[in-house]
């Protein structure tokens, strides 16, 4: 017992030492609760910014996927982006939204910012299929695989899966109060505040916004 708290002791400090050496090549003087708190940070910025410029359900930009962007060349050379995702609640199915360049921006980052949690996923499925081929947890795990928008509880700090409606809605208002703002943020609010840029824009963007696959 004594030895494998020792060996679990050594292989903290390596990486505490090991982050320390990171953070001292990119001058971050931090501690590692405000840099966690940071990167969080970043996946609430980059949902904010999607679900603003996109229009989409919550559930439709949690079903957001790597390599879910895509562009088309229209007539007049003009170039399209769209976003990719599984709409649930019409049953519309895999649907394109119409985006802008700023939310292809956050797409690219939130596909970055999701490897090691994507990482984990992987892992976890080798893991249990040594263990029980058979485990339906397996299936569970591999719905998540590839999503952009991931996270860990702490009921579950080691396994990785896609953010639920109740942690959003937990995440922005603590991102709200970080920044100083006043305001009892919820996703919902981005879809409605969608539609009112869509109703007073002259160009009626809306009409594009969102196609079926």
């Amino acid at each position: 017992w004594s030895s494998d708290v020792c060996s679990s002791r050594s292989g903290h400090e390596e990486k505490f030492a090991e982050r320390n050496k990171v953070f001292s090549k990119y001058a971050y003087d931090k501690g590692i609760i405000d840099f966690q708190r940071e990167v969080k940070d970043i996946r609430v910025a980059c949902y904010i910014v999607i679900a603003s410029t996109s229009g989409c359900r919550n559930h439709e930009i949690f079903n957001l996927q790597t390599g879910c962007h895509h562009k088309t060349v229209g007539d007049d050379g003009e170039i399209y982006h769209w976003m990719r995702s599984l709409s649930e609640k019409t049953n519309a199915g895999v649907c394109d939204w119409m985006i802008p360049a700023v939310a292809v921006r956050a797409l690219r980052l939130m596909e970055r910012w999701a490897v090691p949690y994507q990482s984990m996923i992987a892992k976890e499925i080798i893991k249990r299929r040594k263990l029980n081929p058979l485990d339906p947890e397996i299936s569970d795990a591999k719905k998540h695989l590839n999503s952009i928008f991931l996270g860990v509880s702490n009921a579950a700090p080691d396994q990785a899966r896609t953010l639920s409606v109740g942690s959003c809605n937990k995440n922005l208002q603590s991102f709200s109060q970080s920044i100083g703002l006043e305001w009892n943020f919820t996703s919902h609010q981005f879809r409605r505040k969608f539609a009112n840029y869509v109703a007073h824009s002259k160009f009626e963007i809306g009409r594009a916004s969102c196609r079926e696959r």
